[in-house]
């Protein structure tokens, strides 16, 4: 490591890692929170980046677990949910069901977003009956790695920063890239966030990090991402299951710019060069205001919307689209080779052997049937209803594909 690579990471973590304010306050609220939940055989503990400390400062996100006595709510797994709000209900007014694997609740508590989590309080993988019930698991597992060496914590939060800022963090589907646990267990695994960088920009067309054994024995559908990471809790699960190729490949190619050129401006949120892509062909931006409900389902629904219009904008021959995701407003910029077409253009029909489909073909078709005898087809000429792609992207925002998916959508220019 340089010493310009150590000055940008230590002026990182100056402003990113918690203050001995910010610790003091955030625990206040926890000691509150966890006061107000009082349940028969459960305990509400303090759980995700928090109970990990590998939070980030300015973070207004607070993970509490209640976990159920295994032996006493074992069978009543489906039951968790209810049971729990039932008693939220009593003490917070205001909760918000979220549909989940097991649904959790979201409570507004002095200017930061609580998220209760009902668990099974199990000792063993075999007694989970939820993938949630791994969860404190991975909070022992963290807390493991630090005790054994303190300054991983901070080397968590560059990963963690480093992610945000070069947009692969987040395991959602409409992010596609690594979920927080994954970067504590590739950083702990490598030692620091110098070496995960330095092994990230290594990485080939698919990298394993665990036991080969393990991931030999993962079924066929955990092993598609181009990542596999054994969970260390869970031996049985790729914890990198859903990154995609595209955000393997942005780990890969962020990790080589930071290593080639240190910089603090690569731990900072960029926006979107508008000027750049101007240049590249004609930008069409599109805002939209995504449907209300979990982050996951109304970001998963705005990104259907966005592929939508890409692929039925092909023949205007899509150069680059960015999918800029923001739960009260999210932005698509497209940008095409094309701001034209041909009014006129070819539909083709059955193959010229086909005489049968033929007779059904000209039953379908006013227009004289012609032959691409390159392609061994029929067509014929048909006209466009538009031919700019301002026109077009206008229609398209009308059909069902995307209104059913948004909220509201505008197209700026």
């Amino acid at each position: 490591m340089t010493k310009k690579h150590k000055e940008v990471l230590n002026n990182i973590l100056l402003d990113v890692s918690p203050t001995k304010k910010d610790i003091s306050r955030l625990k206040e609220i926890q000691k509150q929170i966890l006061s107000k939940i009082k349940i028969p055989n459960a305990k509400a503990v303090v759980g995700g980046s928090g109970a990990k400390n590998t939070w980030l400062k300015n973070t207004h996100d607070i993970d509490i677990y209640v976990k159920f006595n295994h032996s006493i709510y074992s069978k009543k797994s489906d039951e968790l949910s209810n049971i729990l709000h039932k008693h939220l209900k009593k003490s917070f007014p205001r909760i918000s069901r979220v549909h989940g694997s097991r649904d959790y609740f979201q409570i507004n508590f002095q200017g930061n977003t609580i998220e209760i989590v009902p668990i099974l309080a199990i000792t063993n993988a075999k007694q989970a009956k939820n993938i949630t019930d791994f969860s404190f698991h991975h909070v022992k597992y963290v807390n493991a790695q630090t005790k054994k060496k303190p300054k991983l914590a901070n080397e968590i939060r560059l990963a963690k920063v480093f992610a945000k800022a070069n947009k692969f963090y987040g395991a959602e589907s409409y992010i596609k890239g690594t979920s927080g646990y994954v970067l504590e267990i590739l950083v702990s695994k490598y030692g620091s966030f110098q070496k995960f960088i330095e092994n990230a920009s290594k990485w080939k067309s698919t990298t394993t990090i665990g036991k080969i054994k393990d991931a030999e024995k993962l079924n066929w559908a955990k092993k598609l991402s181009p990542l596999i990471v054994i969970d260390p809790v869970q031996p049985d699960r790729n914890t990198a299951a859903a990154l995609s190729r595209e955000q393997y490949n942005n780990i890969i190619k962020s990790s080589k710019r930071f290593l080639k050129s240190p910089s603090e401006a690569l731990f900072e949120e960029q926006p979107i060069n508008i000027n750049k892509l101007k240049k590249k062909g004609k930008l069409t931006i599109i805002e939209v205001q995504p449907v209300k409900g979990k982050r996951d389902v109304s970001g998963a629904k705005a990104l259907k919307a966005f592929e939508f219009i890409n692929k039925h904008s092909n023949e205007y021959e899509v150069i680059d689209s960015i999918f800029d995701y923001n739960e009260i407003l999210t932005t698509y910029y497209i940008v095409t080779k094309k701001n034209k077409i041909p009014i006129d253009y070819k539909h083709y029909g059955p193959p010229t052997d086909n005489k049968k489909a033929l007779i059904q073909f000209k039953k379908s078709n006013k227009s004289p049937i012609k032959t691409d005898r390159k392609l061994k087809k029929y067509y014929v000429i048909k006209k466009r209803k538009t031919n700019d792609i301002r026109n077009h992207i206008k229609d398209l925002l009308q059909m069902e594909e995307v209104t059913s998916r948004v909220k509201s959508i505008v197209l700026l220019n």
